[in-house]
């Protein structure tokens, strides 16, 4: 399995506070079955600005310390973008990481309780320019939540989603459960993410995410993991 939405790297955000705790959210998903991380680290959130350039060093860092402590686990860079009015053209000119570094896939964050002005025509103009937005965990937008067909326009467009993990799992309330649910059901996903932060309370996991899916719609699971390797395949050479 592939975790495509994870705060791995240590130091840049609300992520592991140090080396040692990335190492041990590592083992933490290996022992999940997961062979592969997308470092997804907040930037634009107003809280932190992480640059393409620091994210490409910092995954590179964490990389030689899983090899040199035998950790079979593969990090490649990314971020958890947050939606903002210049982000088109920040990504025009490689200022934030896209997923795998392919100048393709933009994990996108929206604000909680809100949906900016701006979003729909931000979201058509990434489109038009070659770009796929994916937002992450909309089932946690409140927006969302009471007007779920503002998800249904933007999937109509070519946008897509990501759903968390312990969102389906229960783990964030069962009004946020019973959309997930649903958006499975509707072949709304397109990649699954732990959103992991640390060893406890958001932990990386998704094998048994995993296996929810299966048992609400087994073609669905076997498409979201293709989706997840499939972004590995279009990753930037460099």
């Amino acid at each position: 399995m592939i975790d495509t939405h994870c705060h791995i790297l240590p130091y840049l955000d609300d992520g592991p506070k140090n080396l040692q705790e990335a190492l041990n959210m590592a083992r933490q998903a290996v022992s999940d079955g997961i062979s592969g991380v997308i470092a997804t680290p907040h930037t634009h959130n107003a809280s932190y600005v992480n640059s393409r350039e620091k994210v490409l060093a910092s995954t590179k860092l964490l990389q030689k310390q899983l090899n040199l402590q035998r950790i079979p686990l593969k990090i490649y860079p990314g971020a958890e973008i947050h939606i903002h009015f210049d982000l088109l053209d920040n990504i025009r000119q490689k200022k934030v990481a896209t997923l795998a570094d392919s100048h393709k896939y933009l994990l996108l964050e929206l604000p909680r309780f809100t949906i900016p002005l701006y979003t729909d025509e931000l979201l058509e103009g990434l489109l038009l320019n070659g770009y796929l937005p994916i937002i992450a965990h909309p089932e946690r937008n409140v927006v969302i939540q009471s007007e779920p067909e503002i998800l249904d326009n933007w999937l109509n467009l070519g946008v897509t989603t990501q759903l968390t993990a312990g969102s389906l799992l229960g783990k964030w309330g069962k009004k946020i459960q019973r959309l997930s649910k649903l958006m499975v059901k509707r072949n709304q996903v397109y990649l699954l993410g732990s959103d992991g932060h640390n060893l406890n309370k958001r932990k990386i996991e998704l094998k048994a995410a995993y296996q929810e899916i299966g048992e609400i719609n087994s073609n669905s699971a076997l498409q979201i993991k293709r989706n997840a390797y499939s972004i590995l395949a279009s990753r930037h050479p460099n």
